[in-house]
């Protein structure tokens, strides 16, 4: 450390103070002893340049939360040295660069890890926030926390609006009883791992969900980078938050909503020549079956539901993965598409006499009845079925038990006999 001190010393010899609000930098401490010091050096720096004579910046454990260190600048011109603020701070900067967990972890696929709801509400408990002040969090945006391992975004997993305006009772993300007073707090993320994201899509989603999170709990979101310099410039300048058009839905179903490693669906690619085609193949079919449910009603919220056998566990966003396949939802947020797909994959075999189908229409306002396009992949080839649910008003599930258990007719409901469908 030593080294370190000399080098920033000749460094900052140059450098100039910047912005005197007060600052919070949380850091993820699950990683190498390598990246550790780069980590803490860069911190360092950053502190030494930016905190101004009578300001203080307080360095937290993310994935603990707890304090690891106080970086103070007396009040005094004297002090409008970099060095000099290195000097009077040498105890702070041991404990930035020796940082080590605390708490044990599950060995996991994220790296940086760190508990970002528990920040926030750490922050707003243990400390005085200005008017303005700066929190940079360098870490992962993925969430997993052992003891939540089942909303965990090791897996392509993204939590939905639902679970951030639950309660924290019943959600670990909750903010509907949020009980901290966060106004005035700029976040700034750093998401320090360069290969946390899918793709684009996945990381947008993240990027959103995250952001939603940090307005929930009453702060607002100035910056979400890859790059820590990015992120840094951005406290430097003091920059302020753009209008990033999320809007937290109304809803109240708890689901995590999952992409996968392919940058599209397979049903997004069909043949648009053969989509309308009849099915000719066998009602026995040994690869995947992949059923995907389109449509295009922006106040809709619909669900797809899935049998592959009479006695198999159902796949919904209700239960997400089952022996016989898997459950995706992923929302197109391009602003020149506004379409909703949910997809759920069969690993196969698959028997087509004895797949079952359900569409519900679980929210919606759709004074005419809701349009969908049901599209099934077999062997590489999509084909589509318009369909169309009468009813104008979701409801909310409720007539699962008697559509899927009992047949009733529901006209929030389809039930479909695929193989029927697809030989017509």
């Amino acid at each position: 450390m030593r080294v370190f001190i000399l080098n920033l010393f000749f460094i900052l010899s140059v450098a100039a103070s910047a912005s005197a609000q007060d600052l919070l930098i949380a850091i993820s401490p699950h990683v190498s002893e390598q990246e550790r010091q780069s980590q803490g050096e860069a911190v360092v720096r950053f502190l030494a340049e930016h905190v101004a004579p009578g300001r203080s910046a307080e360095i937290i454990n993310a994935y603990d939360l707890s304090p690891i260190a106080t970086f103070t600048v007396p009040d005094n011109r004297a002090y409008q040295n970099p060095r000099a603020k290195v000097t009077a701070n040498r105890a702070a900067i041991a404990a930035i660069l020796r940082l080590e967990p605390q708490s044990q972890r599950a060995a996991t696929a994220i790296a940086y890890p760190l508990d970002l709801p528990g920040l926030l509400r750490f922050v707003g408990n243990a400390y005085a926030l200005d008017s303005e002040t700066d929190l940079i969090i360098l870490g992962s945006p993925l969430y997993d926390m052992p003891a939540e391992a089942h909303v965990s975004m090791t897996t392509g997993g993204v939590p939905g609006d639902g679970l951030i305006r639950a309660t924290r009772g019943t959600s670990p993300f909750g903010a509907g009883d949020v009980r901290v007073e966060l106004e005035g707090l700029r976040v700034h993320f750093a998401a320090i791992d360069p290969d946390w994201a899918l793709h684009d899509r996945h990381a947008f989603a993240v990027e959103r969900f995250t952001t939603l999170l940090v307005e929930a709990y009453g702060a607002e979101m100035v910056s979400f980078s890859n790059d820590v310099d990015t992120v840094f410039n951005q406290v430097r300048r003091g920059a302020e938050a753009r209008p990033n058009g999320f809007v937290l839905e109304e809803t109240d179903k708890r689901q995590i909503l999952f992409f996968r490693p392919n940058t599209a669906p397979r049903a997004i690619g069909r043949d648009a020549n053969g989509e309308r085609a009849s099915y000719t193949g066998p009602s026995n079919v040994d690869g995947p079956v992949e059923i995907a449910l389109f449509w295009p009603c922006q106040t809709c919220d619909l669900d797809l539901h899935v049998e592959a056998h009479p006695g198999a566990a159902r796949l919904s966003y209700r239960n997400r993965e089952t022996s016989e396949g898997q459950f995706y939802k992923d929302i197109r947020t391009g602003p020149a598409d506004d379409r909703s797909l949910e997809t759920i994959d069969l690993h196969g075999p698959v028997d087509l006499t004895t797949l079952s189908i359900w569409i519900n229409a679980y929210g919606a306002n759709a004074p005419n009845g809701v349009e969908v396009e049901l599209r099934i992949t077999i062997d590489g080839r999509t084909y589509a079925r318009p369909l169309r649910l009468e009813a104008t008003v979701g409801d909310f599930g409720a007539g699962r038990e008697g559509v899927i258990e009992n047949g009733a007719t529901d006209p929030a409901w389809i039930a479909i006999d695929p193989l029927a469908l697809l030989r017509h």
